[in-house]
């Protein structure tokens, strides 16, 4: 990503992200910068369905994450015996 962002000082002082698209690359931390009131609804509304889902997907991980944890200590439990 380095590469295609930076301009090329030798030739045409330009980057090749900025010959290709017309326009500087924008990167995540870019975005990160940038209030949330300059979103657009409909940004808006992915934006807290996407973070919804991410709870969503973290709280089954942990979940998953505990059971795997017991699971193995009943094991470890049982061969003690």
């Amino acid at each position: 990503m380095a590469f295609r962002m930076s301009p090329s000082l030798h030739s045409t002082e330009f980057s090749p992200f900025y010959l290709l698209f017309g326009e500087e690359m924008r990167l995540p931390f870019d975005a990160a910068l940038e209030s949330l009131d300059a979103l657009s609804a409909d940004a808006k509304m992915f934006l807290k369905e996407f973070l919804e889902r991410l709870k969503i997907s973290r709280e089954i991980a942990n979940l998953k994450k505990t059971r795997r944890n017991i699971k193995i200590k009943i094991k470890n439990v049982m061969m003690q015996r």
